[in-house]
């Protein structure tokens, strides 16, 4: 009975990992605030950024029009500029499913109001210091806590005659810090349902068990062409008291990110490597860890027509995951699984936008993690399990995009599944098809 409670909780903890972090899916408004700039200035579609939008970031948010208070430097004290206003934002969020196949005990359409209520603190704090702090409204829960948290310094330096932008950020999630709209925190899609089945296996650098619940400590610099990014992390649980040992990382964990980039007037190109490697406690006071390897390539591709008005953008990313398990009873010492990601927008006027996406996961079979059974025989989880002890899933998305104003979005997402966790047809033993959690998704996005 322990093997089996243990298990479950993994399977749970897995497919948490599926429900990726996605506080970024934003454009914050205190942005166009403080610079005095549109949305499209920073962005095609949002969130996705542009080459002006990266440089804005890199530079810590602190690009500002507004009115200064200015207090100049003196023996005795030191100096001050701070913007006249606050910059502060607020997001709503609405959203509307509908499942292929309702799953039990669920409504089927569903409806989330407000999916997201958030308030954004957003902008230059000080002389090269900027924030984006988020403190959101989770309907599931029904509680507020804090979302999203990058604290930036930076500045430059001129390094064998090549301006370098260098800084230090402290953040609340892995890869939150990137530029690109390539990895997890950013990574498309960017908004889904929060009812919607999804499969059980995804990468822990993209899970609920780090992202929002960890500190991140690290420094970035830009040097021409060449990005890099060291950061550590340290658990951080938010609804747990300070330094309590279960669901958390012993010790540190490091996050490496390498990429090389340019940019023209037309075109924009990247191409990166990323990694995390966490030991993390899954329950209780035990030393005891399972070990997560998580290294990932990823690119992206974006294309300005002449005159502005057509923009293509492509984005790519493959995670490899290795998991050691020192803690989680499962049939397998150790497991590996791989994340594929790939989709292209077109976008037209910065108005109307498609994105076709594919995705998939293929990992090791492992009966006890996946379906609760050391031999993969008997009752399954209905709807997340897997009747073969197979995380496989596979599936495509297509999206359109309507913005009658630069900070109001209406999307319409529908995705498809040709399997799901280890089979296309009964996958969880209980008669459920992969096709049955195929997501019709309207979401409607107000920023101000």
């Amino acid at each position: 009975m322990r093997g089996m409670h243990r298990s479950t909780l993994a399977l749970a903890l897995v497919a948490v990992g599926m429900a990726a972090f996605t506080p970024g899916a934003y454009a914050v408004p205190s942005f166009s605030r403080q610079t005095g700039l549109a949305c499209a200035a920073c962005h095609t579609i949002y969130p996705a950024l542009t080459p002006f939008g990266r440089l804005f970031k890199l530079n810590g948010y602190t690009m500002t029009g507004l009115a200064q208070v200015v207090a100049k430097e003196t023996q005795q004290a030191p100096g001050m500029s701070l913007n006249r206003d606050m910059p502060v934002s607020a997001i709503v969020q609405a959203g509307l499913t509908s499942l292929s196949r309702a799953v039990p005990g669920q409504q089927n359409p569903s409806a989330a109001f407000p999916q997201t209520l958030a308030l954004f603190l957003a902008g230059e704090a000080t002389p090269h210091v900027g924030t984006v702090i988020e403190l959101g409204y989770d309907q599931d829960s029904g509680k507020v806590a804090v979302d999203m948290v990058d604290v930036r310094y930076a500045n430059h330096a001129n390094w064998s005659g090549t301006d370098t932008i260098f800084g230090v950020t402290f953040n609340n999630a892995p890869t939150l810090e990137d530029v690109w709209n390539s990895t997890p925190a950013y990574g498309y899609p960017f908004v889904t349902s929060a009812s919607a089945p999804s499969p059980a296996a995804g990468p822990f650098i993209a899970s609920m068990n780090v992202a929002a619940n960890v500190l991140g400590v690290g420094g970035y610099t830009k040097r021409g062409d060449w990005y890099g990014d060291v950061s550590f992390y340290r658990s951080a649980p938010q609804g747990q008291p300070v330094g309590t040992l279960d669901m958390s990382i012993r010790g540190t964990a490091p996050y490496l990110r390498f990429a090389w980039s340019r940019d023209t007037t037309t075109h924009s190109v990247e191409f990166g490597v990323f990694g995390l490697r966490a030991d993390y406690r899954p329950m209780g006071s035990s030393p005891m860890t399972d070990r997560y390897t998580d290294l990932g390539v990823d690119g992206q591709y974006q294309y300005f027509a002449p005159g502005g008005v057509n923009i293509l953008e492509l984005r790519g990313s493959y995670i490899r995951e290795k998991t050691d398990w020192g803690a989680t009873i499962t049939s397998n010492p150790a497991d590996t699984a791989r994340f594929l990601s790939v989709n292209g927008s077109w976008i037209y006027a910065r108005r109307y936008g498609v994105t076709l996406g594919y995705f998939q996961t293929v990992g090791t079979t492992d009966c006890l993690l996946y379906n609760g059974n050391l031999d993969c025989v008997g009752a399954v989880s209905a709807v997340s399990g897997s009747r073969t002890g197979s995380p496989n899933s596979r599936g495509y998305i297509i999206e359109f995009d309507y913005l009658p104003w630069q900070n109001l979005k209406l999307a319409t997402q529908y995705i498809l599944y040709s399997r799901f966790n280890g089979a296309a047809s009964n996958y969880d033993g209980n008669g459920r098809n992969a096709t049955d959690n195929n997501t019709l998704y309207f979401n409607l996005m107000l920023s101000f």
